[in-house]
């Protein structure tokens, strides 16, 4: 890694200004993270904010598409004049959470994990991973008779927002037989999952590829490297008490573990972002939230994200912990040192 490095970025231009003002070498080297306008200092927390929020705004600006919990690339994404710069530096930013062991909320598409590694094309099996619907059709249509077949009259071509698209070059002359139907099935499989966001593949491979080589992810299989770059997915109850430190009251203890019990998903990933700066666990290597008593009943918890701990006034009732705890969380879970001087 190269010699450490500042990115002063603004939440409210923040894909341009990644694309436009760094390269895919900011993130070869070790970097913090200065948000405009806000006073928060990185030790840590501000950086893992600034990557689950790369992530969030590549969601929001509609790059990638996110089913529960598979990610797969828009291949109708807004072509701005640098969206290869985007996606190159959104590459860079995932090999770099890799080589230093990091965790945001995302999952590598399967198409861009296997274009990643071998470049080879997807199958029917693969599809299964983003769309077990599409998937499931597919299968069916294997199974029909050679009559059935050819009287769907299909050739080797899709629809792209309603205009005829070649998977394959020819596709428009190749008939779709009994024999060939496999063949059809797989070359749709991989049209989906990979061809069609083929230039996005690229530009994301190019800027991984400056930080780190594609053959990292030979080491692991595909659903290793989810939970290696994603974290732990499902986060039960048992495991956030055994791995909460409590240094406040009886009182204060009980209302944080009543609170955790009842949460929604989330909200513990809201409750996540709040205490370390990511809604990701770990899932290897040592890791926990540590709870501290404050002053002023009237005042919101407040987080030190860089060391995973969160400091709790002592509510005198549940209710008014759980109010406190979902304003802190609605709005204290970005903006660093903001909310503490506007909401208290």
């Amino acid at each position: 890694f190269r010699k450490s490095t500042i990115i002063n970025i603004s939440r409210f231009d923040f894909l341009p200004g990644i694309a436009k003002q760094y390269t895919n070498n900011t993130f070869a080297s070790k970097f913090t993270v200065k948000f405009k306008g806000e006073p928060g200092e990185d030790a840590g927390g501000v950086k893992r904010e600034f990557l689950e929020l790369f992530v969030r705004e590549m969601k929001e600006q509609k790059y990638l598409i996110q089913k529960g919990e598979t990610f797969s690339f828009n291949p109708h994404f807004e072509k701005l004049s640098f969206w290869s710069e985007i996606f190159q530096r959104f590459g860079a930013c995932i090999a770099h959470i890799i080589t230093q062991k990091m965790q945001v909320d995302f999952q590598f598409p399967i198409g861009l994990y296997k274009h990643l590694l071998h470049s080879t094309h997807c199958n029917l099996t693969d599809l299964e991973h983003e769309d077990k619907e599409l998937a499931m059709s597919l299968r069916q249509m294997i199974q029909l008779s050679k009559e059935d077949i050819e009287a769907m009259d299909l050739y080797f071509v899709t629809e792209v927002n309603g205009v005829e698209v070649e998977m394959i070059e020819n596709g428009k002359t190749k008939k779709v037989t009994k024999e060939n139907i496999e063949e059809y099935a797989n070359t749709k499989a991989d049209y989906h999952l990979r061809k069609q966001v083929l230039e996005a593949f690229e530009s994301f491979k190019t800027g991984f590829e400056q930080v780190t080589k594609a053959e990292i992810l030979n080491y692991f299989s595909f659903e290793e490297m989810n939970i290696l770059v994603g974290g732990m997915q499902t986060i039960s109850f048992e495991f956030l008490r055994t791995h909460t430190k409590f240094r406040t009251n009886v009182a204060t203890e009980k209302y944080f573990l009543k609170y955790v019990q009842e949460a929604s998903t989330e909200t513990i990933k809201a409750l996540l972002k709040f205490i370390t700066g990511s809604t990701s666990i770990p899932f290897k290597g040592k890791w926990e939230i540590s709870v501290h008593p404050a002053e002023g009943s009237h005042k919101l918890p407040s987080s030190a994200t860089c060391a995973n701990s969160i400091n709790i006034p002592n509510y005198p009732t549940y209710e008014w912990f759980k109010g406190k705890m979902d304003t802190a969380l609605e709005y204290g879970s970005e903006y660093f040192g903001f909310y503490q001087n506007q909401l208290t």
